[in-house]
């Protein structure tokens, strides 16, 4: 075995079907793409004009800071620059997040059932990442939290709407967690879906508290251009939190790694608040017709609120199958810590109904409540 010994017992990341290969497979003519929580309207119109205007340009090496749309940020959040930094997507911050900031024997303490990428990276660097259990509703107990972290413990990590249920930490609940902190640790807060989140108890806007150099807890707030900007195939994160916890990333950064067609498109994109606005109400409007569908079928679901929707089943080899049958490509949950689920991403009116179309048909394979 050449490659180092640890990785024998690395947790891997499997990536979700493409729906090419179910073409090839099945011959289905219309495929319905809801298993990786992307936009299903596409890109923004102005991030793809950016791209065209931009692609004379690729063979410039792109700009490591990525400059102009590190100020577009800070300037539309109310930031200082040195607050911010961009990163080829949330994983590339994560990574640099355990170089920069864990020491071998330090450990990472994460949500179960969550993001399954934290254990992943973890596992890649001979990290110990632990993990604290929801509640069986999926809610946060921050009592549970405060149980598990111990001395060793240096991050914290809560993702809000988490990522596959969907369920949010409330304001009591932030609260008490960040003053539960000590001082040499870091609390992230991954919000990748927070701009699909219209919770009435949901916590304020935590970048305030992030950015404040004088602040006594560390707190980094993460968030990504994959979900409602709809640029996941382009790799384009961001984060706020103090000066010194950015430098700490800085000592860290890769150059070149966010490519110059991906800052132009993120910059553009922040720019069409009309797509971002469409983005949304096509959510709230799954929502709206998945709950009403699912309500009457005595579904066992998770109301939630990310662009997604988490549903219990009695049989999840089936019901991926079952799906799979009708072009309908969704997550089964077993990577994030949840063995009997699934997690659907919301489409257009026609996705939607196909979903509904597939459960009803095998209503026997999804659990009632």
């Amino acid at each position: 075995m050449l490659y180092r010994k640890h990785l024998a017992q690395a947790f891997t990341y499997k990536s979700g079907r493409p729906p090419e290969d179910l073409l090839k497979a099945k011959g289905i003519k219309k495929v319905y793409p809801l298993a990786s929580n992307e936009n299903y309207l596409g890109p923004s119109p102005k991030a793809l004009e950016a791209i065209n205007k931009a692609k004379n340009e690729i063979h410039i090496y792109p700009d490591t800071l990525c400059s102009e749309l590190r100020e577009k940020i800070a300037k539309l959040y109310h930031v200082n620059v040195d607050n911010t930094l961009i990163g080829a997507g949330s994983s590339e911050l994560i990574s640099m997040l355990y170089t920069a900031f864990l020491e071998p024997d330090e450990r990472v303490l994460k949500p179960n059932p969550s993001f399954m990428l934290y254990k992943v990276l973890a596992s890649f660097m001979n990290l110990q990442c632990e993990d604290f259990q929801l509640n069986p509703d999926f809610s946060y107990n921050i009592d549970t939290i405060i149980e598990k972290n111990t001395p060793k413990t240096k991050i914290i990590i809560v993702v809000s709407p988490n990522n596959p249920t969907g369920t949010i930490i409330t304001q009591q609940q932030m609260d008490k967690l960040i003053s539960s902190l000590r001082k040499d640790q870091i609390l992230v807060v991954d919000e990748a879906y927070i701009e699909f989140n219209d919770a009435e108890n949901s916590y304020d806007d935590l970048i305030k508290k992030a950015v404040d150099d004088n602040y006594e807890k560390n707190i980094i707030v993460l968030r990504t251009f994959s979900k409602v900007y709809a640029l996941a195939g382009l790799r384009l994160g961001y984060l706020f939190a103090k000066k010194q916890i950015v430098e700490g990333f800085l000592k860290v950064l890769k150059p070149f790694t966010v490519t110059s067609l991906a800052e132009k498109a993120g910059v553009a994109s922040l720019d069409d608040t009309l797509f971002v606005n469409k983005s949304i109400q096509l959510v709230k409007d799954g929502r709206k017709k998945f709950y009403s569908e699912f309500d009457r079928l005595n579904l066992d679901y998770t109301k939630g609120y990310g662009n997604f929707i988490f549903i219990k089943t009695l049989d999840i080899n089936k019901v991926s199958e079952a799906f799979l049958e009708k072009g309908v490509v969704v997550r089964p949950c077993a990577q994030f810590g949840y063995e009997q689920a699934v997690r659907i991403t919301y489409g257009d009116a026609e996705a939607n109904d196909q979903v509904v179309k597939v459960i009803k048909e095998n209503l026997d394979l999804f659990k009632r409540k």
